[in-house]
């Protein structure tokens, strides 16, 4: 199990040990409040903290890869646009932006109440 995560690691499946426990904590935490969320059949706030761990996880990914969160003057840049800029960069496939996207869509449903 060890060779098989050191070779996952080598090839870059694993871009950080960091990451990796990071992937295995706060997810847990967001996952108990959105099941909480889900449990009393709220399905919209359960979306929306969903999207907002998405988007986190959006901006700390562009520190990783080197993109600014903000625009010149100085405003927060949209979630879909670090998506297309991460894709841009290597980050991850368009397959994946796909995904984000859609998931970034349903987040925005969910806080229109739509």
């Amino acid at each position: 199990m060890l060779q098989a995560l050191r070779n996952d690691y080598e090839s870059g499946y694993l871009q950080s040990v960091i990451e990796l426990v990071h992937a295995g904590s706060r997810p847990c935490q967001e996952n108990q409040r959105r099941c909480l969320l889900l449990d009393q059949h709220y399905k919209d706030p359960a979306a929306i903290v969903t999207g907002s761990v998405l988007e986190a996880h959006l901006r700390k990914l562009c520190g990783k890869h080197g993109i600014a969160v903000v625009k010149a003057d100085a405003t927060p840049k949209k979630a879909d646009t670090l998506n297309s800029e991460l894709t841009a960069a290597g980050a991850y496939s368009k397959l994946d932006q796909k995904s984000v996207t859609a998931w970034l869509d349903l987040r925005n449903n969910a806080a229109h109440g739509k």
